[in-house]
């Protein structure tokens, strides 16, 4: 084979492996349904139902909030995959309801 030869196949392999990491992994798949999800969210809708929609979150964070909210509550993030900046935080309340859902 020749040099030019390698250098292309190197290439197409490494192409496909992105391919398949930011669309066919699981994890990807997984944060794009998170995306789809959190769509469907929105402020005032009780935890039970947030979950229903998003499923188990990622990562649970219970502090008080005083940037979002006056009273303590907890984050629920959801991860979007692979080479995504950030996920999807819902901030519940005290009361159990979506005070604010942060999509970056």
């Amino acid at each position: 084979m020749t040099k030019f030869k390698i250098i292309l196949l190197s290439g197409c392999v490494l192409l496909m492996v992105i391919i398949y990491f930011m669309f066919l992994h699981p994890y990807s798949i997984t944060g794009s349904k998170n995306y789809d999800n959190a769509k469907n969210i929105h402020a005032g809708i009780t935890k039970d139902s947030m979950i229903k929609i998003m499923g188990k979150p990622d990562k649970i964070i219970k502090d008080n909030f005083s940037i979002y909210q006056a009273d303590s509550g907890s984050v629920y993030y959801y991860d979007l995959g692979f080479a995504s900046a950030d996920g999807i935080n819902v901030i519940v309340d005290s009361t159990n309801h979506v005070k604010m859902v942060i999509r970056e």
